[in-house]
């Protein structure tokens, strides 16, 4: 203990010197280096349908590769691109350089401070940026997050329509069938050839006929409920925030499907279809006409009109 005082009484100007300037440097660093902020925001994925695989001992059903494609989207430089287009980052003080005429330099510097993550084995992924203005930061992470929503809407709503295009091309077809289909039945039964098993002359019958009839029928109508459900995703995707309250349930269409349905079966055949067009078109002018004056409880034109290119936001003047 004597020789370490002794060492130290002796070394005491040094060490003394050697603190004063470690806390010198210290406190330089500590006012030159400038204060960061890391905002975080958090996205929760749907699942998608996945076959579960079982194995020996245990159900798996997370979708790793499903979670981490929706990571490199959120790291690709075309949503960086809208949200440094969005935010003006491109004249920010922070982002901007002399020498960057094309941009790129802005754009790796705020991929690089971007980070996205998945939280664990879950469908949430943790979005964050640093920057040195902690409201910046927290508007750029938001900026990630609304921009990644935003797509995921818009390739739904794409893929919603190519679906709705393929079933209205479908139901053109299997209409048609079953209009040929009872023609043929009606044709067979004004002959008055009641005849049950199939004639000598290989022709079908009257059997055969209508159960291929109410095989088109039943196919119609499943195709008809999909084009209904389609319509609905399509809807969804792509209403604003205070319609979404009307649009989670279906009851409404359900009702006027049954409606159409019941007066139709009432005719059962019809001749051709304009007839269609003018019995099933006077349902929904009435049903229109309900609709309209109930603004409380379906939407009404004016909230409609901002989702048009060509808005009507206003009934058509009646002749009484």
């Amino acid at each position: 203990m004597r020789r370490l005082a002794s060492l130290l009484r002796r070394h005491a100007r040094l060490i003394i010197g050697c603190a004063v300037l470690g806390g010198a440097l210290v406190g330089a660093n500590a006012l030159l280096t400038k204060a960061t902020y890391t905002a975080r925001a958090q996205l929760l994925l749907t699942p998608r349908p996945v076959a579960p695989l079982q194995t020996s001992d245990t159900l798996v059903t997370f979708d790793a590769p499903y979670v981490d494609s929706q990571i490199a989207i959120l790291k690709s430089g075309a949503l960086a691109d809208s949200v440094l287009n969005e935010l003006g980052l491109n004249d920010d003080a922070e982002f901007w350089s002399p020498n960057d005429a094309s941009g790129a330099l802005i754009l790796n510097d705020v991929r690089k401070r971007l980070a996205v993550t998945r939280d664990g084995i879950s469908y949430a992924i943790n979005i964050s940026f640093t920057s040195r203005d902690a409201v910046k930061a927290a508007k750029i992470a938001n900026a990630f997050a609304e921009g990644f929503i935003r797509g995921q809407i818009a390739e739904r709503a794409q893929q919603v329509k190519q679906r709705q295009e393929w079933l209205e091309n479908r139901i053109v077809t299997i209409r048609q069938q079953l209009n040929d289909a009872n023609r043929t039945v009606q044709a067979f039964k004004s002959r008055g050839d009641f005849t049950i098993s199939a004639p000598a002359n290989n022709r079908e019958s009257l059997e055969e006929l209508e159960a291929k009839a109410s095989t088109y029928r039943k196919l119609f109508e499943s195709y008809l409920y999909a084009q209904a459900e389609s319509s609905q995703e399509q809807s969804l995707a792509l209403a604003k925030t205070e319609h979404w309250s009307k649009l989670h349930s279906t009851n409404g269409l359900e009702r006027l499907n049954g409606e159409i349905k019941r007066r139709t079966e009432v005719v059962g055949i019809f001749p051709n279809d304009e007839a269609i067009v003018r019995l099933v078109g006077a349902i929904l002018l009435e049903q229109n006409d309900e609709w309209a004056v109930q603004r409380a409880r379906y939407m009404t034109l004016e909230t409609m009109a901002t989702l048009s290119d060509d808005p009507v936001v206003g009934l058509p003047a009646m002749v009484l």
